[in-house]
């Protein structure tokens, strides 16, 4: 079965990585029941003269199984209306793992 979902956001100011971001957000996200995903997020930031809006893509795969999880994807962040390239892209991966008595633990 596949899934198609959005969302939406307001805020008053939020911090990614020591930079503000302002307000707004948006997504809309697809996911199989492979465990493929994809999606796009927008926000507006505030990067002073840089950038008003940031425009990102992502992709990957997660499975839960018995006793551990995993996730691995791509996201790529843009900045379309920079003035310089700012872009950039990431890789991420996670592992989550839990016994018989239930208690979690994630790399």
């Amino acid at each position: 079965m596949a899934n198609i979902s959005a969302n939406a956001s307001a805020s008053s100011n939020y911090y990614w990585r020591g930079i503000t971001k302002n307000m707004d957000t948006g997504g809309v996200d697809y996911n199989n029941d492979s465990g493929f995903y994809t999606g796009t997020w927008v926000s507006n930031i505030d990067f002073d003269s840089e950038a008003s809006y940031e425009l990102d893509f992502y992709a990957g795969f997660n499975q839960v199984l018995e006793s551990y999880s995993y996730a691995v994807g791509y996201i790529y962040y843009s900045y379309p209306d920079a003035n310089r390239s700012i872009d950039f892209a990431e890789l991420y991966g996670s592992l989550s793992v839990s016994d018989h008595y239930g208690i979690k633990s994630a790399i």
